[in-house]
């Protein structure tokens, strides 16, 4: 399954639908911290996946929903913090 969305059960607020891995053609752009970016995107395969989350609005706010995202691309894309 690559893709799916999930639905929410009461008492749940969020449900987080997590797809499997798919080798993709995508633009990388290296990226340095103390430079920032200093090259054109280039083309290359990499895994992606797929994270919905699904939640009550009366019970989480949307920017929210938007942090707990951006969250977990960050450390989705760097593991080794997540062993600290």
């Amino acid at each position: 399954i690559n893709e799916f969305s999930a639905v929410i059960n009461p008492p749940q607020a969020a449900i987080l639908a997590v797809g499997g891995g798919v080798k993709k053609v995508v633009l990388s752009t290296p990226y340095d911290e103390s430079k920032g970016i200093d090259e054109q995107p280039k083309p290359g395969i990499r895994n992606v996946m797929t994270a919905r989350l699904s939640a009550d609005r009366r019970v989480v706010d949307e920017p929210t929903v938007g942090l707990f995202l951006s969250a977990l691309r960050y450390y989705l894309n760097k593991p080794e913090l997540l062993m600290l």
